[in-house]
Parts: C-alpha cells; structure tokens; sequence
C-alpha cells in the first residue's frame, strides 16, 4: 500500500475503532470496509484510494460513490453518516443513475421532474424514496 492509503488507513482505524474496518486492500491503493450492524440496506461503509490520491467513500448500493476532498473531510464524513446526521441520495431518471450526493437535510434536496431520489441512512429508519 502506497504511503498516501496507509495514512488513511491508519488515521482511519485510531479514529473509528469501533467500526471494525476490515482492510481488502490488494495493490498500491486502500480499500477498507465496515459493515453496518444494522439489517439496512445501506449495507456498510466503503473506504478507497486511487492513483490519483483521490479518496472516496461508499456503500453497498451501486453508484453511491462520493468523492471526498480530504481525511478530516472523511472522518466526519463517516461520523456523520454513523450518527443518522448525513445521508446518502442515489438518484435515477428513467431507470438510470442520474447522481449521488450526501445531504444532512432531506427536505433541501432540490428535486427534478422524472427523478427517483433513493435516501440511505445508517439505521435504515430514515430510508425513503422520494419523487417529484
């Protein structure tokens, strides 16, 4: 693992020990995921690196990619996620991926004609599906 994914890694781990992140890493470059020990459909929480030194976060959904400008901006990322105070918006128009986005208030989201917004939280209480 390059230098850049180790010190995620590490900061990563000494921060949120009860996460239990299991490291998947297989080359140059961290990916690190918990599982939520919730049933919700959220599913856990993905962290990587690429070669570019970009670092992402996701969760068991497809295309909930997001991409996050640094490590402070990542650990409060995942305390705010874990805490139901962020959540992830999926959304799809016309059966396709339209965007992703993280929101701390669900009423704000600015919504378009056609478009499916998938809401995903920790605890999957606050799950939804919202249309326009």
């Amino acid at each position: 693992m390059n230098n850049f994914s180790k010190n995620i890694y590490i900061e990563i781990l000494l921060k949120f020990p009860s996460l239990n992140f299991e490291d998947e890493t297989d080359d140059d470059f961290l990916l690190i995921h918990c599982k939520n020990s919730n049933t919700a459909e959220i599913g856990g929480i993905a962290i990587r690196t690429t070669e570019d030194n970009s670092i992402w976060i996701q969760n068991h959904i497809p295309n909930s990619s997001y991409s996050v400008d640094n490590i402070d901006e990542l650990e409060m990322l995942i305390e705010k996620i874990t805490n139901e105070e962020i959540f992830w918006v999926i959304a799809n128009k016309n059966g396709n991926w339209y965007e992703t986005t993280l929101t701390n208030d669900i009423t704000k989201i600015e919504k378009e004609p056609n478009v499916n917004y998938k809401i995903l939280s920790w605890s999957g209480e606050n799950d939804q599906i919202i249309t326009k």
